[in-house]
C-alpha cells in the first residue's frame, strides 16, 4: 500500500500482506487491512508490522470504522455486514438475506446509519442497489437499479439514480451519498433521504477521467477522491451541495488569558449567511454575514458550535467542527541541562527540558543562533539527544496558549574528537640481527595518551602512558607491531589503528606493482596491464576485479602483461616468489567498459522556431538533419524554418564506441494568432530559468508551480498570487532556482482555477 500526502506526493510504502483488498483508519490513526486470499483481517502498526484482529471472514471487499468505533466489514462472500468492537468481538451481522454480494460500505457520521452497495454481479435476478440500515440491523429504505434495468438484462445506459453496477461508496458529513458505477465510468450523487440530485465523471484516460473507477473517498478538506483503475491513477475531485453548509475549521485550542483567538467558520451556499452559534450548548449572537469564511474573534472559554444556518437562497442544516477553547492563566517555563556537556565523536548528548505550566508546550531551540527546530510536546520533562558541538539555547516557549517572558541560558555541547594514534616508519622496516629500531607513535587528541600495542597479534599486549608526541618505542624482536587502541584526556577510540613489520635481512621480500594507469575499452576491446615483480622467479600472483573472483597466475617474467577485457578495477590480492610471500602489493588500474551513445531529444516549438532539447547518454558529438537540407553540430540548436511543412529530423550521436540515431517528423505551421501560454527560457538551462505566463484570460486565483523529476517527485513547488507577481505586457514572468539539483529532464506543472499548462525543463552541467 502507498500512502500519499494532500499534494499527492508518495510519503511511504507499507507491506500489507499477501492480498490486500479493503482498509480502514480508527480514531486512534490505527489502520487495519482485509486480506482477498485469506479473508484475515490485520491490524499494521506504525512500523509495519501485523498482528492478527479477526479471522472469520471470507472476502472483506470493503470496511470502515463508525462513530461507536466498531469496524464493520462488507463481506461479499458471506453476504452480510460483520460489525467487530474495538478487540475483535462479533457485535452483529447485518443484511442477512437481504444483501446478495456487498462491495461497498460507508458510515453516515450524520444520520448514524450504515450505508451498503449492491455490486449486482450475481445473476439476472440480483439488485443493483443501495440499502441503508440502522445500526441495530433494521433495514430503513434502499434504491437505485431493480430487476430488468441492470447490466445483466440488457440495459447499457439507466437512467439518473440507476446503476449497471455498484463498487464503493461514501458519505460527506452533510449526508449526501456518492455512488461509483464502474461500468457507466461515474458518480452518481443522492441527498440523505436518498433522492437523486446529479451525476459525474465520463469514460476517458486522460487527467479527470475515469476508466472503470472501483472506490470513493472523502478527506479532511471535503475533496473526493476516486481510484480509477484502467488508470493505475486517483483523481481528486471537489463538488459543492446546494444546501449551505457551516463548517468551523479549528481544533482544539488553547489562549493565554487576556488573548483572543480567531475561529474560521467556512460556508458553502450563496452570500448572504445568516448563523447562529452556542458556547457550550448556550446559543449566542445571530450574525449576517457576506465574508467567508467568517473569522469569530473571541475570548471566551467552552465548546463553539454553529446551531443554524441559512443563506441568500435556502436554510442547511449539515453543520460540522465544534472546537473547545481553553483558558490558561500560567506562563510556561522552561530549564534546559544535561548531565554530559563534553561527549566524544559518535556518542549523543541526553538533552532534558524541564517545562512547567499548561500543556501542550510548543518549543524553539537553535544550534549557536542558527538553524531553528521547533518542537511540541506534552511531557513536561522532554528529552532529546545531541551528537555535534555548538551553543545551544531555547528561543521561543509557548505552554497552553501563554508564551514565556523569560528563557533559559544557553547550554554548551562540546564534542571531542576520538584519538588516533599512527606508525611514521615504512610498514615493512629490516634490521640486522641484534641491532635495534625507533617506531614513531604519532597521536591526535589532548594528552596524556594510553596507548595498547600487540606484537604477533597475540604474543604480547602492552599499555603506554605518555605525554610525548610522537612517541618514540625502541623494538628488536622481528614480527608485527600493531596499535591496537588509543585513549586520550576525554575519549577513548578502541579501534584498530596502525601496523608495522620488522624482519631481519635473510632475504627480500617480494613485491608486486601495477604499473599501468586507468583505461577506458569499447566492447570487444583490450586494456594492457602491466605488472612490476620483484624477487626470484618464478613468481605466483592472485589479482582480483572489484575485490571478487581471485584469479592466479604463475610467471617467470618480472614485468607480466595482463590483458583484461571486464569493467572494473584491478588489484594484485596476493603474492610469492621462488622464496617467501610478499606483502607490499601496490598500485591498481581501473578499466572502464564503454558503450555507444544513446541517441534521445524533445522539441519545443514556437511558430517556425524550433528548439531542440538534446536528452541522449553518452554523447560527445551531435549532428543535426532538419529535414529542409540545412543542419547543425550544437549540443541543443534553435533553428528557423522557411515555411510550415512536415520535417523529418535526424539526430546523430557519436562517441568512441560508436553512433545511435533518432529520427521523429514534426510538423511546423506557422499560425499568428497563436500565443504560448508558457514559455522557460533558457532551456536546457545550468538551473537559473525564468518561467514566463501568458494567460489567454486574467488569472483568478494564487497560481501553483510544481516542478516534478521522471519517477513522478515532486522537488519544487511554490504558490503566489499573480496581482503581486512581476509581469508586463500581459505576462507573468517567475524567476526559478535550481542549481543544486540534479541533471535530467523534469516537468514544470503550472495550475490555478482558470489556467493550467505544463511543460519539460532539461538541467544540464
Amino acid at each position: 500500500m502507498n500512502v500519499y500526502d494532500g499534494s499527492g506526493a508518495l510519503v511511504k510504502s507499507i507491506h500489507a500482506g499477501e492480498d490486500p483488498v479493503s482498509i480502514a483508519i480508527n480514531d486512534k490513526d490505527e489502520l487495519f487491512v482485509g486480506d482477498r486470499s485469506s479473508g484475515l483481517i490485520h491490524k499494521i502498526s506504525a512500523n509495519g508490522n501485523a498482528t492478527l484482529f479477526y479471522s472469520e471472514c471470507s472476502f472483506p471487499s470493503s470496511m470502515v470504522f463508525g462513530a461507536d468505533n466498531n469496524l464493520y466489514i462488507a463481506d461479499s462472500k458471506l453476504n452480510q455486514v460483520t460489525v467487530l468492537d474495538s478487540s475483535g468481538n462479533v457485535i452483529r451481522t447485518i443484511g442477512n438475506g437481504i444483501i446478495a454480494y456487498p462491495t461497498g460500505l460507508a458510515y453516515d457520521f450524520k444520520n448514524d446509519r450504515i450505508i451498503v452497495a449492491e455490486h449486482g454481479a450475481v445473476n439476472d435476478t440480483t439488485e443493483v442497489t443501495i440499502y441503508i440500515f440502522d445500526l441495530e440491523g433494521n433495514l430503513i429504505t434502499s434504491f437505485g437499479s431493480q430487476p430488468g434495468t441492470s447490466w445483466f438484462s440488457g440495459v447499457k445506459n439507466p437512467g439518473n439514480g440507476q446503476f449497471s453496477r455498484i463498487q464503493g461508496l461514501t458519505v460527506s458529513r452533510c449526508g449526501t451519498i456518492y455512488v461509483i458505477d464502474p461500468f457507466q465510468s461515474n458518480v452518481s450523487v443522492f441527498n440523505e433521504d436518498a433522492v437523486f440530485k446529479t451525476k459525474f465523471g465520463h469514460l476517458g484516460n486522460e487527467t479527470g477521467e475515469l476508466n472503470i473507477p472501483l472506490d470513493i473517498a472523502m478527506d479532511s478538506a471535503d475533496r473526493i477522491i476516486i481510484s480509477s483503475l484502467n488508470n493505475g491513477a486517483l483523481e481528486v475531485y471537489s463538488y459543492t451541495d446546494i444546501v449551505p453548509t457551516a463548517n468551523i475549521k479549528l481544533e482544539d485550542t488553547s489562549i493565554c488569558s487576556g488573548e483572543s483567538i480567531d475561529i474560521p467558520i467556512h460556508f458553502t451556499g450563496v452570500a448572504d449567511y445568516k448563523f447562529t452559534y452556542s458556547i457550550d450548548g448556550v446559543e449566542q449572537d445571530t450574525i449576517i454575514t457576506a465574508e467567508n469564511p467568517y473569522i469569530l474573534s473571541t475570548q471566551t472559554q467552552g465548546t463553539y458550535a454553529v446551531t443554524s444556518l441559512s443563506d441568500a437562497i435556502t436554510t442547511g442544516t449539515c453543520f460540522s467542527g465544534n472546537p473547545t477553547i481553553t483558558i490558561n492563566s500560567e506562563a510556561p517555563t522552561a530549564n534546559i541541562s544535561t548531565d554530559n556537556a563534553i561527549i566524544c565523536d559518535g556518542e549523543e548528548a541526553m538533552v532534558t527540558v524541564d517545562l512547567t505550566g499548561a500543556a501542550p508546550w510548543t518549543f524553539t531551540y537553535t544550534k549557536n543562533g542558527q538553524d531553528p527546530t521547533e518542537v511540541v510536546t506534552s511531557d513536561p520533562e522532554y528529552t532529546f539527544t545531541i551528537n555535534e558541538s555548538g551553543s545551544f539555547a531555547i528561543t521561543s516557549l509557548q505552554g497552553g496558549g501563554c508564551t514565556a517572558s523569560i528563557l533559559p541560558e544557553k547550554m554548551d555541547i562540546v564534542v571531542q574528537p576520538k584519538p588516533t594514534a599512527k606508525f611514521t616508519n615504512e610498514k615493512y622496516n629490516k634490521i640486522n640481527r641484534g641491532e635495534s629500531l625507533d617506531l614513531l607513535i604519532e597521536f591526535t587528541g589532548t594528552p596524556p595518551y594510553t596507548v595498547t600495542y600487540s606484537f604477533n597479534e597475540t604474543e604480547s599486549v602492552q599499555a603506554i602512558t605518555t605525554f610525548d608526541n610522537p612517541y618514540k618505542l625502541t623494538v628488536s624482536e622481528e614480527g608485527a607491531y600493531q596499535l591496537i587502541n588509543i585513549e586520550d584526556a576525554y575519549c577513548k577510540n578502541q579501534k584498530w589503528m596502525d601496523w608495522v613489520d620488522l624482519q631481519y635481512y635473510d632475504y627480500e621480500l617480494p613485491t608486486a606493482f601495477i604499473a599501468t594507469a586507468d583505461a577506458e575499452i569499447c566492447p570487444g576491446d583490450l586494456a594492457w596491464i602491466d605488472i612490476e615483480l620483484t624477487g626470484a622467479a618464478p613468481w605466483t600472483f592472485t589479482y582480483t576485479v572489484n575485490d571478487l573472483n581471485p584469479v592466479e597466475i604463475t610467471t617467470e617474467n618480472n614485468i607480466y602483461r595482463l590483458n583484461a577485457d571486464k569493467d572494473g578495477t584491478y588489484k594484485i590480492s596476493s603474492l610469492k616468489d621462488a622464496y617467501a610471500a610478499g606483502t607490499l602489493l601496490e598500485g591498481s588500474c581501473t578499466v572502464t567498459l564503454l558503450s555507444g551513445p544513446l541517441a534521445e531529444f524533445y522539441y519545443d516549438m514556437n511558430q517556425l522556431e524550433v528548439q531542440f532539447i538534446n536528452a541522449s547518454e553518452g554523447a560527445l558529438t551531435h549532428y543535426w538533419d532538419f529535414g529542409d537540407g540545412t543542419g547543425s553540430t550544437l549540443e541543443n540548436p534553435v533553428h528557423s524554418f522557411d515555411k510550415k511543412g512536415d520535417y523529418t529530423i535526424v539526430y546523430t550521436a557519436s562517441n568512441a564506441c560508436g553512433t545511435m540515431q533518432k529520427v521523429e517528423s514534426i510538423s511546423v505551421d506557422r499560425d499568428e494568432e497563436t500565443v504560448k501560454v508558457v514559455l522557460v527560457y533558457p532551456n536546457p538551462s545550468f538551473g537559473e530559468f525564468t518561467i514566463k505566463i501568458t494567460p489567454v484570460e486574467p488569472i483568478t486565483s494564487d497560481v501553483t508551480i510544481s516542478i516534478s523529476n521522471t519517477s513522478g517527485r515532486l522537488v519544487y513547488t511554490e504558490v503566489f498570487d499573480p496581482n503581486y507577481a512581476v509581469s508586463f505586457d500581459g505576462s507573468i514572468y517567475r524567476n526559478i532556482n535550481l542549481v543544486n539539483f540534479n541533471k535530467g529532464i523534469y516537468f514544470i506543472n503550472i495550475y490555478a482555477e482558470n489556467f493550467e499548462a505544463q511543460e519539460k525543463l532539461i538541467l544540464k552541467d
